[in-house]
Protein backbone atom coordinates (compact mmCIF):
# COMPACT_ATOMS: atom_id res chain seq x y z
CA UNK A 1 0.00 0.00 0.00
CA UNK A 2 1.30 3.40 -0.89
CA UNK A 3 0.13 6.51 0.84
CA UNK A 4 1.38 10.04 0.31
CA UNK A 5 0.70 12.87 2.66
CA UNK A 6 1.34 16.44 1.68
CA UNK A 7 1.69 19.26 4.13
CA UNK A 8 2.04 22.76 2.77
CA UNK A 9 2.16 25.69 5.17
CA UNK A 10 3.73 29.08 4.64
CA UNK A 11 6.47 29.48 7.24
CA UNK A 12 9.00 32.25 7.63
CA UNK A 13 11.21 30.52 10.17
CA UNK A 14 10.75 26.84 10.89
CA UNK A 15 12.84 23.73 11.10
CA UNK A 16 11.66 20.55 9.44
CA UNK A 17 12.28 17.12 10.90
CA UNK A 18 14.96 15.49 8.74
CA UNK A 19 14.02 12.41 6.72
CA UNK A 20 16.15 10.24 9.01
CA UNK A 21 13.80 11.10 11.89
CA UNK A 22 10.81 9.75 10.02
CA UNK A 23 12.76 6.68 8.90
CA UNK A 24 13.79 5.89 12.46
CA UNK A 25 10.21 6.32 13.61
CA UNK A 26 8.98 3.87 10.99
CA UNK A 27 11.56 1.25 11.90
CA UNK A 28 10.84 1.58 15.61
CA UNK A 29 7.07 1.73 15.60
CA UNK A 30 6.09 -0.37 12.63
CA UNK A 31 8.29 -3.47 12.36
CA UNK A 32 6.23 -4.91 9.52
CA UNK A 33 7.07 -2.04 7.19
CA UNK A 34 9.34 -2.85 4.27
CA UNK A 35 11.69 -0.28 2.79
CA UNK A 36 9.92 2.85 3.98
CA UNK A 37 11.03 5.89 2.03
CA UNK A 38 10.80 9.51 2.90
CA UNK A 39 10.92 12.00 0.08
CA UNK A 40 12.77 15.25 0.27
CA UNK A 41 11.59 18.47 1.80
CA UNK A 42 12.18 21.76 0.04
CA UNK A 43 11.49 25.45 0.29
CA UNK A 44 9.29 26.80 -2.49
CA UNK A 45 8.31 30.48 -2.57
CA UNK A 46 8.67 30.82 1.19
CA UNK A 47 6.52 27.75 1.93
CA UNK A 48 7.84 24.54 3.41
CA UNK A 49 6.85 21.46 1.45
CA UNK A 50 7.03 18.03 3.05
CA UNK A 51 6.18 14.93 1.10
CA UNK A 52 6.20 11.75 3.15
CA UNK A 53 5.88 8.68 0.92
CA UNK A 54 5.33 5.44 2.75
CA UNK A 55 5.92 2.33 0.66
CA UNK A 56 5.41 -1.40 0.86
CA UNK A 57 3.31 -1.57 3.99
CA UNK A 58 2.06 -4.96 5.08
CA UNK A 59 -0.85 -5.16 7.52
CA UNK A 60 0.01 -6.23 11.00
CA UNK A 61 -2.10 -8.47 13.14
CA UNK A 62 -4.59 -6.89 15.49
CA UNK A 63 -7.57 -4.56 15.15
CA UNK A 64 -5.57 -1.57 13.90
CA UNK A 65 -5.79 -0.84 10.21
CA UNK A 66 -2.73 -0.11 8.14
CA UNK A 67 -3.82 3.52 7.93
CA UNK A 68 -4.06 3.83 11.71
CA UNK A 69 -0.60 2.37 12.17
CA UNK A 70 0.85 4.69 9.55
CA UNK A 71 -0.63 7.73 11.25
CA UNK A 72 0.51 6.63 14.70
CA UNK A 73 4.01 6.00 13.39
CA UNK A 74 4.34 9.49 11.98
CA UNK A 75 3.95 11.05 15.42
CA UNK A 76 1.35 13.58 14.40
CA UNK A 77 1.88 15.88 17.35
CA UNK A 78 5.52 16.43 16.39
CA UNK A 79 4.65 16.85 12.73
CA UNK A 80 1.95 19.36 13.53
CA UNK A 81 4.26 21.36 15.77
CA UNK A 82 7.01 21.41 13.18
CA UNK A 83 4.69 22.51 10.41
CA UNK A 84 2.70 25.16 12.25
CA UNK A 85 5.41 26.95 14.19
CA UNK A 86 5.72 30.56 13.03
CA UNK A 87 3.54 29.91 9.99
CA UNK A 88 0.44 31.59 8.68
CA UNK A 89 -1.50 28.34 8.96
CA UNK A 90 -1.94 25.66 11.59
CA UNK A 91 -1.83 22.11 10.31
CA UNK A 92 -4.08 19.32 11.54
CA UNK A 93 -3.82 15.78 10.26
CA UNK A 94 -7.04 13.85 10.57
CA UNK A 95 -7.25 10.17 11.37
CA UNK A 96 -8.30 9.44 7.80
CA UNK A 97 -4.96 10.81 6.61
CA UNK A 98 -6.26 14.11 5.31
CA UNK A 99 -4.52 17.34 6.18
CA UNK A 100 -6.48 20.41 7.22
CA UNK A 101 -5.05 23.90 7.51
CA UNK A 102 -6.57 26.73 9.47
CA UNK A 103 -5.30 30.32 9.69
CA UNK A 104 -2.93 30.96 12.55
CA UNK A 105 -4.33 33.20 15.31
CA UNK A 106 -3.43 36.79 14.51
CA UNK A 107 -2.87 36.22 10.80
CA UNK A 108 -4.81 38.13 8.16
CA UNK A 109 -6.84 35.03 7.34
CA UNK A 110 -7.69 34.46 10.99
CA UNK A 111 -8.94 38.02 11.45
CA UNK A 112 -10.95 37.76 8.21
CA UNK A 113 -12.67 34.59 9.39
CA UNK A 114 -13.21 36.13 12.80
CA UNK A 115 -14.94 39.19 11.37
CA UNK A 116 -17.23 36.96 9.33
CA UNK A 117 -18.09 34.81 12.35
CA UNK A 118 -18.84 37.84 14.51
CA UNK A 119 -21.16 39.25 11.87
CA UNK A 120 -23.24 36.07 12.04
CA UNK A 121 -23.17 35.64 15.82
CA UNK A 122 -26.02 36.96 17.88
CA UNK A 123 -25.07 38.10 21.36
CA UNK A 124 -27.28 36.73 24.06
CA UNK A 125 -28.92 39.36 26.28
CA UNK A 126 -26.77 39.67 29.37
CA UNK A 127 -24.32 37.17 27.94
CA UNK A 128 -20.56 37.29 27.90
CA UNK A 129 -18.93 39.69 25.44
CA UNK A 130 -15.48 39.73 23.89
CA UNK A 131 -14.83 43.10 25.50
CA UNK A 132 -15.50 41.65 28.95
CA UNK A 133 -13.24 38.71 28.22
CA UNK A 134 -10.28 40.77 27.02
CA UNK A 135 -10.53 43.30 29.84
CA UNK A 136 -10.65 40.59 32.50
CA UNK A 137 -7.80 38.68 30.87
CA UNK A 138 -5.72 41.85 30.84
CA UNK A 139 -6.31 42.39 34.56
CA UNK A 140 -5.04 38.87 35.26
CA UNK A 141 -1.93 39.42 33.14
CA UNK A 142 -1.22 42.80 34.75
CA UNK A 143 -1.69 41.60 38.32
CA UNK A 144 -0.45 38.01 38.19
CA UNK A 145 1.75 37.74 35.11
CA UNK A 146 1.36 36.15 31.70
CA UNK A 147 1.74 32.57 32.93
CA UNK A 148 -1.24 32.99 35.25
CA UNK A 149 -3.64 33.52 32.37
CA UNK A 150 -5.34 30.23 31.57
CA UNK A 151 -8.79 29.57 30.21
CA UNK A 152 -9.86 28.08 33.54
CA UNK A 153 -8.46 31.01 35.52
CA UNK A 154 -10.23 33.45 33.22
CA UNK A 155 -13.53 31.57 33.46
CA UNK A 156 -13.31 31.66 37.26
CA UNK A 157 -12.63 35.42 37.22
CA UNK A 158 -15.65 35.97 34.98
CA UNK A 159 -17.84 33.71 37.09
CA UNK A 160 -18.68 31.47 34.17
CA UNK A 161 -17.77 28.11 32.71
CA UNK A 162 -15.03 27.46 30.20
CA UNK A 163 -17.66 26.51 27.61
CA UNK A 164 -18.86 30.12 27.54
CA UNK A 165 -15.33 31.29 26.73
CA UNK A 166 -14.96 28.83 23.89
CA UNK A 167 -17.89 30.45 22.12
CA UNK A 168 -15.61 33.48 21.67
CA UNK A 169 -12.05 32.11 21.51
CA UNK A 170 -10.90 28.60 20.65
CA UNK A 171 -7.82 28.61 22.89
CA UNK A 172 -5.38 30.70 24.89
CA UNK A 173 -3.42 31.73 21.80
CA UNK A 174 -6.51 33.31 20.23
CA UNK A 175 -7.30 35.00 23.54
CA UNK A 176 -3.85 36.62 23.71
CA UNK A 177 -4.18 37.92 20.15
CA UNK A 178 -7.43 39.62 21.14
CA UNK A 179 -5.86 41.05 24.30
CA UNK A 180 -2.95 42.54 22.34
CA UNK A 181 -5.30 44.26 19.92
CA UNK A 182 -7.37 45.55 22.84
CA UNK A 183 -4.26 47.20 24.32
CA UNK A 184 -3.40 48.83 21.00
CA UNK A 185 -6.82 50.45 21.09
CA UNK A 186 -5.56 52.56 24.01
CA UNK A 187 -3.01 54.40 21.86
CA UNK A 188 -4.09 58.03 21.50
CA UNK A 189 -4.10 59.77 18.14
CA UNK A 190 -4.91 63.42 18.74
CA UNK A 191 -5.17 66.10 16.08
CA UNK A 192 -2.07 66.86 14.06
CA UNK A 193 0.59 68.87 15.85
CA UNK A 194 2.02 72.02 14.22
CA UNK A 195 5.18 70.23 13.02
CA UNK A 196 5.82 66.69 11.86
CA UNK A 197 8.61 66.21 14.41
CA UNK A 198 6.36 67.14 17.29
CA UNK A 199 3.56 64.98 15.92
CA UNK A 200 5.64 61.85 15.30
CA UNK A 201 7.29 62.24 18.68
CA UNK A 202 3.91 62.48 20.41
CA UNK A 203 2.62 59.36 18.65
CA UNK A 204 5.77 57.46 19.63
CA UNK A 205 5.46 58.45 23.29
CA UNK A 206 1.74 57.55 23.33
CA UNK A 207 2.44 54.10 21.88
CA UNK A 208 5.23 53.50 24.38
CA UNK A 209 2.98 54.55 27.28
CA UNK A 210 0.22 52.16 26.18
CA UNK A 211 2.67 49.25 25.92
CA UNK A 212 4.44 49.93 29.22
CA UNK A 213 1.09 50.09 30.99
CA UNK A 214 0.97 46.32 30.43
CA UNK A 215 4.62 45.18 30.57
CA UNK A 216 3.84 41.48 31.06
CA UNK A 217 2.13 41.44 27.67
CA UNK A 218 5.12 42.73 25.70
CA UNK A 219 6.50 39.28 24.76
CA UNK A 220 3.15 38.49 23.14
CA UNK A 221 3.08 41.84 21.32
CA UNK A 222 6.46 41.10 19.77
CA UNK A 223 5.40 37.72 18.37
CA UNK A 224 1.88 38.68 17.28
CA UNK A 225 1.14 40.03 13.78
CA UNK A 226 -0.43 43.43 14.34
CA UNK A 227 -3.40 42.96 12.02
CA UNK A 228 -6.38 43.36 14.34
CA UNK A 229 -8.88 46.22 13.98
CA UNK A 230 -7.20 48.45 16.56
CA UNK A 231 -3.73 47.74 15.17
CA UNK A 232 -4.88 48.56 11.65
CA UNK A 233 -6.61 51.73 12.82
CA UNK A 234 -3.33 52.80 14.38
CA UNK A 235 -1.44 51.97 11.21
CA UNK A 236 -4.00 53.86 9.13
CA UNK A 237 -3.78 56.94 11.36
CA UNK A 238 0.03 56.87 11.36
CA UNK A 239 0.41 56.48 7.60
CA UNK A 240 -2.17 59.21 7.01
CA UNK A 241 -0.22 61.59 9.25
CA UNK A 242 3.02 60.81 7.45
CA UNK A 243 1.43 61.64 4.10
CA UNK A 244 -0.31 64.74 5.44
CA UNK A 245 3.04 66.15 6.51
CA UNK A 246 4.33 65.94 2.94
CA UNK A 247 6.33 62.71 2.89
CA UNK A 248 6.03 60.65 -0.27
CA UNK A 249 3.94 57.51 -0.63
CA UNK A 250 7.11 55.49 -1.22
CA UNK A 251 8.65 56.75 2.04
CA UNK A 252 5.57 56.39 4.26
CA UNK A 253 5.97 52.66 4.95
CA UNK A 254 9.66 52.71 5.96
CA UNK A 255 9.11 55.76 8.17
CA UNK A 256 6.22 54.02 9.91
CA UNK A 257 8.21 50.80 10.34
CA UNK A 258 11.21 52.60 11.83
CA UNK A 259 8.97 54.50 14.23
CA UNK A 260 7.10 51.44 15.51
CA UNK A 261 10.22 49.26 15.69
CA UNK A 262 12.03 51.88 17.76
CA UNK A 263 9.14 52.12 20.20
CA UNK A 264 8.73 48.36 20.56
CA UNK A 265 12.42 47.76 21.13
CA UNK A 266 12.79 50.46 23.75
CA UNK A 267 9.56 49.43 25.49
CA UNK A 268 10.93 45.92 25.98
CA UNK A 269 14.15 47.39 27.37
CA UNK A 270 12.28 49.71 29.74
CA UNK A 271 9.81 47.05 30.92
CA UNK A 272 12.47 44.90 32.57
CA UNK A 273 13.55 45.76 36.07
CA UNK A 274 17.07 47.10 35.78
CA UNK A 275 19.51 48.56 38.30
CA UNK A 276 20.11 52.27 38.40
CA UNK A 277 22.04 53.66 35.41
CA UNK A 278 25.78 53.12 35.80
CA UNK A 279 27.61 56.19 37.04
CA UNK A 280 30.97 57.60 35.85
CA UNK A 281 32.97 56.03 38.67
CA UNK A 282 31.97 52.55 37.52
CA UNK A 283 33.75 53.10 34.21
CA UNK A 284 36.54 55.14 35.77
CA UNK A 285 37.51 52.12 37.87
CA UNK A 286 38.02 49.92 34.81
CA UNK A 287 41.53 49.14 33.63
CA UNK A 288 42.84 51.96 31.46
CA UNK A 289 45.28 49.50 29.90
CA UNK A 290 42.55 47.12 28.77
CA UNK A 291 39.82 49.67 28.07
CA UNK A 292 41.55 53.01 27.45
CA UNK A 293 38.63 54.67 25.67
CA UNK A 294 36.09 53.54 28.26
CA UNK A 295 38.23 54.95 31.05
CA UNK A 296 39.02 58.17 29.19
CA UNK A 297 35.35 58.92 28.57
CA UNK A 298 34.16 57.91 32.03
CA UNK A 299 33.62 61.48 33.17
CA UNK A 300 31.48 62.12 30.08
CA UNK A 301 29.03 59.41 31.13
CA UNK A 302 25.64 60.82 32.05
CA UNK A 303 23.24 58.46 33.87
CA UNK A 304 19.88 58.45 32.09
CA UNK A 305 16.48 57.05 32.93
CA UNK A 306 14.75 54.88 30.35
CA UNK A 307 12.35 57.75 29.58
CA UNK A 308 15.20 60.17 28.93
CA UNK A 309 16.97 57.59 26.81
CA UNK A 310 13.78 57.04 24.81
CA UNK A 311 13.42 60.77 24.14
CA UNK A 312 17.01 60.83 22.90
CA UNK A 313 16.37 57.82 20.66
CA UNK A 314 13.30 59.48 19.16
CA UNK A 315 15.21 62.71 18.51
CA UNK A 316 17.98 60.79 16.75
CA UNK A 317 15.43 58.82 14.74
CA UNK A 318 13.62 62.01 13.67
CA UNK A 319 16.95 63.56 12.66
CA UNK A 320 17.56 60.53 10.49
CA UNK A 321 14.11 60.76 8.90
CA UNK A 322 14.68 64.44 8.13
CA UNK A 323 18.03 63.70 6.49
CA UNK A 324 16.99 60.61 4.54
CA UNK A 325 13.40 61.31 3.50
CA UNK A 326 12.84 64.77 1.99
CA UNK A 327 9.33 66.09 2.17
CA UNK A 328 7.40 67.09 -0.91
CA UNK A 329 6.67 70.78 -1.21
Amino acid sequence: MRRAMLVNASAAHSSVMPPSTYTSGIATRCPNWKAPGIATHATISGAWLIVATIASCHPASGPESVSDRCLAMLNLDVLREQRSRNSRSSVTMRQDGRVETTPRPGSAGWWRDRRAARAKRRNRPGGLTMDQITKTALVIVDEEGLAALTMRRLADALGTGAASLYRHVANREELLVEVVDHVLGDVEFAELKPTWREDFGTVAHNLRAALLHHPHLLPVVLRTPLLGPNALRGREASLRRILDFGFSRADAQPIYTVLVSTVLGQAVFAAHDRPEPLRPEVYRDQSADDYPTVAALADETTPQTSSALFSLMIDIMLDGIAARYPRES
